[in-house]
């Protein structure tokens, strides 16, 4: 009796062997990610000879607008740039206003480029609460393309982008996305950004779907139209905000595959504050806590110095070593893994001279992540595209202007 109370675990002990699975579990999340970004991104652009290009699909690239920044007219243009047969891709712009400014410089590209295909739709479509939709709806009922890329207006698109999603798609794909990234600006919001969507998002991302889990991000989706009217069309998603997530999971559900393109998705901010990021970031956990609630309650553990300090009070409970030499080996770690994986997703070779330029907003992302997460999670409102919405954990949302 006496050595069976010697070796039953205390309610503490078992917490730290939780601290240690932790660990274990979100090093595997970074050793999986690493990995996958070695196959799965960057792949070479395929060269089309004679007669190849005519078997291309057609595409009907749309862009949802809502004003205009210092970047705005670098990333359309980038779309009227792609090297892509020219009969076979069209540009459908959407404006909810008239008096938007965007409808000017719209114009001007249109005039610039005439040899490419392409229409400005304005008004929209009130169908929903989602003004995503709305705003695309009026360009999605007039597609007669067999594919359909909604491209948010602040990427930029290397040349050979279309024709890299293309070369994903497979009979029984029913969407192909990329994974979002940004290019660095000379703002620290923009860094910081950068850092998001290079380290955090980026190793989730390529974990999810090196598993074949279903984890699309709708920045830049390119959508078999076939699929898409398989589960009641765009209008159907209308009513939810988070409109890409529960598209994707009803195209999964019936039964078509979605496969992850191997050029990252660049977004190009042009001026980003902190507070814009973080408001940012708070909008997207406030969307997560209602689509996933005891995954995002539980978030703050996978992050980096919340995870390493559970991870060093448990060894040093378990084995009795170091807190500090626990805590500073988890962190030495985790930014090698980042470092590594930012240059990965950014198509660069390792280079150390960066380091310096690295570190400043490595540091700001992680001890921002905590308290953006605690001030997201207090509030189910959100501001998006000039709109408040309060958010429902069905998924759906309340216009409250």
């Amino acid at each position: 009796e006496c050595l069976s109370q010697s070796t039953m675990l205390s309610p503490v002990e078992v917490l730290a062997f939780v601290g240690v699975a932790a660990e274990v579990v979100l090093i595997s999340f970074h050793c999986i990610a690493l990995v996958s970004s070695c196959f799965v991104l960057y792949g070479p652009t395929r060269k089309y000879v004679d007669g190849e290009a005519n078997l291309l699909p057609e595409v009907s690239i749309v862009k949802p607008l809502l004003g205009v920044d210092a970047e705005l007219e670098k990333n359309l243009e980038s779309f009227f740039l792609l090297e892509y047969p020219l009969e076979k891709f069209e540009i459908l712009f959407c404006v909810k206003d008239e008096l938007d400014p965007a409808v000017g410089l719209v114009r001007q590209l249109q005039l610039k480029h005439p040899k490419i295909s392409s229409r400005l739709f304005i008004g929209g479509c009130n169908v929903g609460v989602n003004p995503k939709v709305n705003n695309l709806m009026q360009a999605v009922k007039c597609v007669q393309s067999p594919w359909l890329w909604i491209s948010d207006c602040n990427l930029f698109a290397p040349p050979e982008t279309l024709s890299h999603m293309v070369e994903a798609i497979a009979p029984d794909i029913g969407l192909v996305h990329q994974a979002p990234f940004c290019l660095r600006g000379t703002d620290l919001g923009c860094q910081v950004t950068q850092m998001f969507f290079g380290t955090a998002h980026t190793r989730f991302y390529l974990f999810a779907n090196s598993l074949r889990i279903p984890c699309v991000n709708g920045m830049s989706t390119l959508i078999r139209m076939a699929a898409l009217k398989n589960v009641g069309g765009l209008s159907a998603f209308a009513s939810y905000v988070a409109e890409d997530f529960y598209m994707a999971d009803a195209i999964v559900k019936a039964h078509w595959r979605v496969s992850l393109c191997d050029l990252p998705a660049l977004q190009n901010p042009g001026h980003l504050s902190l507070t814009l990021f973080a408001k940012r970031m708070a909008r997207w956990i406030r969307l997560r806590f209602v689509i996933a609630t005891i995954t995002t309650l539980l978030e703050p553990f996978s992050e980096c110095i919340l995870l390493g300090c559970v991870f060093a009070l448990s060894a040093n409970i378990i084995w009795h070593v170091s807190f500090a030499l626990t805590f500073a080996i988890h962190i030495v770690f985790w930014m090698t893994a980042d470092f590594i994986l930012l240059h990965q997703i950014g198509g660069l070779a390792v280079d150390l001279t960066r380091f310096p330029g690295f570190l400043v907003p490595w540091l700001c992302r992680e001890m921002m992540a905590f308290p953006v997460w605690m001030y997201a999670i207090s509030d189910r409102h959100i501001t998006w595209g000039g709109h408040r919405y309060k958010l429902l954990f069905n998924g759906h949302g309340l216009h409250v202007d």
